[in-house]
């Protein structure tokens, strides 16, 4: 297929500035290719099937779209309205607005990023119109807690819907699951007798990965009663998953507990000169890192930390001995682990 387009000097510099940026993710050979440029107009050849077609992902670096647009906004909520452009970014959405934009702009927006059309479906779900455009409060009287997951690879419609139907099936008790965007997705479960720990959890994405071959990582978190109040907590929970799943290696479900203290001293740390400079010289690598939330996750005892690193004990004995001739941090210490712990 062959696609004109005639493009004004701010689209040239668009297309210009995307086509680098621009990446297709799918299993099968794609091409896209420049054929001809004359001043304002520009020949684009695209070679795809109707299967690659289907499966066609294009990512971008959302640095770029706000240096191009600098009035745009990045919001954590998808609310459609008619004069803006919302592009998914992770688990948020940037908003440009059409007011400004060529009609040649708005049409290569919307059509190479692929412009969300869920929000139709998504408002049949009253959880999603609860909490995130402020919608009539779901009928409940139990304590709900949320389950927000994302997936770590593009994977096909089909195969999200089966995945999701099976996690869903997993639960004793769920009020309502949905896919947000492509990657991410949340779970509403209602308090029961038997609720699933994070361990549970973790077991049951592996048994997924293994079957289906997704990897997700997911966010327990806490039971609260349904109230005007919920939307708020969520937003809380929200923010704190953002910030753990993209910082993510091994471990795949995270609770409010596990993540908490680091999402409350973060913003200090960035303010607090002190504590700035003591993160630079302390200098954590890659290794450390792994020390010390394995230590962490181990309540300090160093022989089970040892064992999730897959190292000697006292290969991390001498290990943790060197850090603190470096350092004069003891990580056998508790108030010095927690230290360390805050400031990774």
């Amino acid at each position: 297929m062959k696609y004109s387009f005639s493009l004004s000097d701010s689209s040239v510099s668009l297309i210009n500035t995307l086509s680098p940026l621009l990446l297709l993710r799918y299993d099968s050979t794609t091409s896209f290719t420049v054929i001809s440029s004359f001043s304002t107009v520009f020949y684009v050849k695209i070679r795809l099937s109707i299967t690659v077609m289907k499966g066609l992902k294009w990512v971008m670096n959302n640095n770029v779209l706000k240096d191009i647009y600098p009035d745009a906004e990045l919001k954590p909520t998808f609310q459609p309205q008619e004069d803006v452009i919302i592009i998914p970014v992770d688990e948020q959405w940037l908003y440009i607005n059409k007011n400004g934009l060529s009609p040649t702009e708005i049409k290569l927006l919307t059509t190479l990023y692929q412009q969300v059309n869920h929000s139709s479906q998504l408002e049949q779900h009253v959880w999603y119109r609860f909490l995130f455009n402020k919608g009539e409060m779901p009928d409940t009287t139990d304590f709900c807690r949320i389950i927000q997951f994302r997936l770590l690879e593009p994977k096909s419609a089909h195969i999200r819907e089966e995945w999701l139907s099976s996690l869903e099936n997993m639960f004793e008790k769920n009020a309502d699951c949905f896919f947000i965007t492509d990657e991410y997705g949340l779970l509403v479960e209602q308090q029961s007798g038997y609720m699933l720990t994070t361990e549970d959890l973790t077991g049951i994405l592996l048994t997924l990965e293994s079957e289906m071959l997704v990897k997700a990582v997911a966010f327990i978190g806490l039971f609260f009663p349904v109230s005007n109040n919920f939307p708020e907590f969520f937003k809380t929970e929200n923010r704190i998953f953002s910030g753990t799943a993209s910082n993510t290696r091994e471990i795949q479900t995270f609770s409010v507990p596990d993540t908490v203290l680091a999402y409350l001293t973060e913003e200090q740390i960035n303010q607090n000169h002190y504590l700035k400079t003591l993160k630079n010289q302390l200098a954590f690598d890659e290794e450390f890192k792994d020390i010390i939330q394995a230590l962490w996750q181990n309540q300090g005892n160093i022989t089970s930390a040892a064992k999730q690193l897959y190292i000697h004990r006292n290969t991390l004995q001498y290990r943790l001995d060197k850090f603190y001739e470096r350092t004069g941090l003891s990580l056998k210490k508790m108030d010095d682990l927690v230290l360390c712990y805050i400031l990774l």
